[in-house]
């Protein structure tokens, strides 16, 4: 008991880190909670799988993507026959293997995972679609990767389907957003990038981080189809947002 209690006040203090940006002290003390959890005799599964998933989560705030997989993969194997497949940790598990994978350039291993994720992420939200959207949108952007537009487009309209049946804005934009980059039709892009420029401002997280963006790739689409006027506009007020707070908006 005073072993768990300490593994717990570890876990703790590695969260108060995390959040400060102090990724190598919060690290140590999740490397230290594991530890501690493993050697308990009889070992509780279910607290050594919470102790894999922040360690795992630390790597991955600090970009180190590999270690990160090799530990999330680690957790998995653990868990996977030990956890229900609707339990919040095996949803986490696949969810953040996908993801994983997906920066280190895996797209078809993202995508597997991303499956399973979402399959056990409907299990576990029956009466509530609106909480595995993103699991439709991450999986829409790995299909366009491999090149099959077909089953980008469905996953993707399923999410914006979830999103305007419940009212949702969040993400709603960026899925639009997405929907245009899917399209071969220089009309159809505009269409569907107008749509994403009309809901941004709706969204405060898409009116910080994606609404240059979108005006970027809108004005290009306009230069593309001849209208160099409307799209050097678009462009101009693109490079505007990013010069008046360069840190808040990032690289297009």
């Amino acid at each position: 008991n005073e072993r768990d209690a300490l593994a717990n006040q570890l876990v703790s203090s590695g969260y108060a880190l995390s959040e400060l940006r102090k990724f190598k002290d919060s690290r140590k003390c999740f490397q230290e909670a594991l530890e501690i959890r493993k050697n308990i005799s009889p070992p509780d599964t279910q607290s050594v799988l919470y102790s894999y998933y922040p360690l795992a989560v630390n790597y991955y705030r600090e970009k180190n993507y590999e270690t990160g997989l090799e530990i999330f993969n680690e957790g998995f194997e653990l868990g996977k026959d030990f956890l229900p497949k609707d339990h919040t940790l095996y949803v986490a598990f696949t969810r953040a293997i996908g993801m994983l994978h997906h920066q280190l350039g895996n797209v078809q291993d993202a995508l597997e995972f991303s499956l399973i994720g979402l399959e056990s992420a409907k299990l576990k939200n029956e009466e509530s679609q609106l909480n595995i959207k993103s699991h439709y949108v991450a999986i829409s952007i790995l299909y366009y990767r491999l090149g099959n537009l077909r089953l980008a487009n469905t996953y993707a309209d399923t999410a914006i389907a979830i999103m305007e049946k419940n009212n949702s804005i969040r993400s709603l934009a960026g899925s639009y957003s997405n929907k245009a980059t899917y399209a071969t039709d220089l009309n159809t892009k505009i269409l569907l990038t107008k749509k994403a420029l009309e809901i941004c401002p709706q969204d405060p997280v898409c009116q910080q981080n994606e609404m240059n963006i979108i005006l970027h790739n809108l004005g290009d689409f306009y230069a593309r189809k001849g209208n160099i006027d409307i799209g050097l506009n678009y462009i101009l007020k693109s490079a505007k947002l990013k010069e008046t707070d360069y840190d808040q908006f990032g690289h297009t």
